[in-house]
Formats: C-alpha cells, structure tokens, sequence
C-alpha cells in the first residue's frame, strides 16, 4: 500500500506537521511511480525548511526521472546550490538552464555572482541578460532589485 505513506503526507500537511510530510513524501516519491507534482511539493516543504542538502538530492533525483523543461525544478536546484554557498556552481547552472529560462536564468545567474564576486562581475551578468533581452528589460530590473534584496531564497 505504497500510497498510505502519499495520504499520510497530505494528512500530516494539513495538521501543520511539514517536517514529517516532507519525511514521508520523500519516501513515497523515491519508491513509487514519477509523479512531478509530488517532487515539487516535497522540494517546496525542503525549501521552507531549509534542508537545502536534501533539496538538491530531490532536485537531482527529479532531473534523472524527468529531464525535461521544468522552471520549479531549476530555480529549486539553483536556490539549493545558492543556499548552500555553492555561488560559482549555481550560477553555472543557471547559465546552462538559459534555454529553459531564457533572461530569468541569467538574472539568478547574476544574483550567484554577486555573492560570489561582487557588483562589478554581478552587473556584467546582468548586462548580459539586458543586451540578450532587451524587451524584457522591466521585468529583468524588476526581478533583480527583488534577488539583491534578499539574502537566503
């Protein structure tokens, strides 16, 4: 009866208990059949705990199951690198995912380098996605004044 453990979640999320949702929904998603809506939950209640470490093994794990376009999936994968200190990493990533994201990957790009190496290198990234996406330029300062003021994502 591998879904008890998936209604055990939902109960246990509705009573407000996240930490054990997440416990029991990481175990459903790891042995039962591919479901992204479940991944994205459970990376969502990670995320709120700040269990990056475990995020980033769901994230990988999601990725080996489905590698196709999937927004969630990336910006948790970044948040969870970025989180961790990993800024060189997450924006590597971030750059590579640019097909997926198109100017809001080289703005979280932008976001690792400036933890990683400041405002000059940061506002050359985000140059970058200004110059590739000029039409979006609103919504690429919007999104960058709203990563820059934050510390943790």
């Amino acid at each position: 009866v591998p879904r008890a453990a998936l209604f055990e979640a939902y109960a246990r999320l509705g009573l407000g208990d996240r930490r054990e949702a997440a416990r029991l929904l990481t175990g459903y998603v790891v042995e039962s059949d591919y479901d992204a809506g479940h991944y994205s939950l459970l990376c969502r209640l990670l995320h709120e705990q700040g269990d990056y470490p475990s995020l980033l093994l769901i994230c990988r794990e999601w990725l080996e199951r489905d590698a196709a376009c999937r927004a969630d999936r990336i910006l948790f994968t970044w948040a969870a690198l970025h989180n961790l200190g990993r800024y060189s990493q997450a924006a590597d990533y971030m750059l590579a995912e640019g097909q997926c994201l198109g100017w809001r990957a080289r703005v979280h790009a932008a976001r690792s380098v400036l933890a990683l190496s400041g405002e000059r290198a940061a506002g050359q990234t985000l140059e970058a996605a200004l110059n590739s996406y000029a039409d979006d330029a609103p919504q690429i300062l919007r999104l960058w004044n709203q990563l820059k003021a934050r510390e943790s994502f």
